[in-house]
């Protein structure tokens, strides 16, 4: 593909919605455009700001979090993945609301607990750990939920 088709194409794409620099480069490379325009489009995207790590990373976090209740370690391992500066990933989830979050994870391991069919304790607090660990809770945070709830059901 061209360079000006390429270029125009990405924009379009970027202005639709956030992307991170893998993504971009990744579409890229499934339009099958050399390496060296790769890195110059990339370029000028971050440079006119179609691009934005940080604002990428804001809106995943928001997204990831209070939308589909995953946890943070879950949220960090995903930005992994895709590259992303380990640094702005960091910055972005210690700007969480703790309370919120604590409560988020609270509500989704209390909607957990109606589902699990379970006789004893041991048991009940085993799968909700499991669920909430699954989700990319902190071991912190679900062992005190765990407690709080299992202690109000008894």
């Amino acid at each position: 593909m061209e360079y000006k088709k390429a270029l125009s194409k990405a924009m379009y794409l970027c202005s639709r919605k956030e992307y991170c620099v893998t993504e971009i480069f990744d579409k890229l490379c499934s339009w099958k455009v050399s390496e060296g325009k790769i890195e110059k489009i990339i370029k000028y995207l971050i440079k006119e700001q179609f691009i934005d790590e940080k604002r990428y990373v804001k809106h995943f976090v928001h997204d990831k979090i209070w939308l589909n209740k995953w946890g943070k370690r879950k949220v960090e391992f995903a930005l992994k993945i895709k590259k992303v500066d380990p640094g702005i990933t960091t910055t972005i989830l210690d700007l969480i609301d703790t309370e919120k979050y604590y409560n988020l994870i609270l509500n989704e391991l209390e909607k957990k607990t109606g589902n699990i069919k379970s006789k004893s304790k041991i048991n009940l607090k085993a799968k909700l750990f499991n669920f909430g660990a699954n989700r990319g809770y902190e071991n912190d945070y679900l062992y005190r939920a765990i407690d709080e709830l299992v202690n109000v059901k008894e």
